[in-house]
């Protein structure tokens, strides 16, 4: 019975696990072996030099790309051989490194798009999907949600960048996400825009479950609950801020000697 008990908490406590998934690229290994963890409720950081596979390995999770080998589970079910988009149906929401909206649209017709597409109607046209009112009203909701309650007729194209980032941000929350897979969301940002989307992001801490990916040291150790570190393609220490940021060996491939 103690048994059967332990197993039911670990399904309900984590929320995406991988075992011993790999992809490999003519001679490369750009994954190989992974076996992770993400606890539901975390904010989880994925960190690691380029080339390490970090872009691969989530690519794997979201279903942009196959697997080798290994195996993926999400929310309880093996979802190897479901696809892209039925993996966002069921709450994976990935934003990704270069931002992808809709620049000729507005903010609430970006993020209306994206709801209508979650339910599984996105070749309607435009009109029908204006006169929704209760995708309208939700995509004012999560545009409030990130601050951009101010520009919701404003051209996609025609906001900073940093405010180009909460709204592809706004898009992945608008899927109603389980898991949130954010892709370098300080990329590309001056010191004034990253602070403002760190403050952002530690605002989604609890009220998400959040793989995030990051080359920003500080951001990372300033936000994550655990950290995972890859080098050429494998797992090397999965653990607290604290103790990731002591061990020797991910000094060594990583973060660099204080000496």
């Amino acid at each position: 019975m103690e048994c059967l008990v332990s197993e039911v908490q670990e399904v309900a406590e984590n929320l995406l696990i991988t075992r011993s998934l790999s992809k490999q690229f003519g001679g490369v290994k750009a994954a190989d072996s992974i076996d992770i963890e993400i606890i539901s409720g975390e904010l989880h950081a994925l960190i690691g030099p380029n080339g390490a596979g970090k872009t691969t390995l989530i690519s794997l999770i979201t279903g942009i790309l196959e697997c080798d080998s290994g195996e993926i589970e999400f929310d309880g079910r093996k979802i190897n051989d479901i696809s892209a988009p039925s993996r966002s149906l069921m709450g994976l929401a990935r934003s990704f490194q270069v931002t992808s909206i809709l620049k000729d649209f507005t903010c609430q017709e970006n993020v209306a798009v994206a709801i209508q597409a979650h339910h599984g109607h996105s070749f309607r046209f435009w009109k029908r999907v204006s006169s929704e009112a209760d995708i309208q009203d939700k995509a004012v909701d999560v545009l409030q949600s990130v601050g951009l309650q101010n520009h919701l007729d404003t051209i996609a194209g025609n906001l900073a960048y940093g405010e180009q980032r909460h709204l592809e941000i706004a898009i992945a929350l608008a899927t109603t996400p389980k898991l949130l897979v954010l892709d370098e969301p300080l990329a590309g940002m001056g010191r004034s825009d990253s602070a403002r989307i760190l403050e952002f992001l530690k605002s989604l801490k609890r009220k998400y479950t959040i793989l995030l990916i990051e080359h920003d040291m500080d951001a990372v150790f300033a936000l994550a609950d655990r950290i995972s570190v890859m080098v050429y393609g494998r797992l090397i220490k999965s653990d607290t801020p604290d103790n990731v940021r002591k061990d020797e060996f991910v000094q060594m491939a990583y973060l660099g000697h204080d000496d």
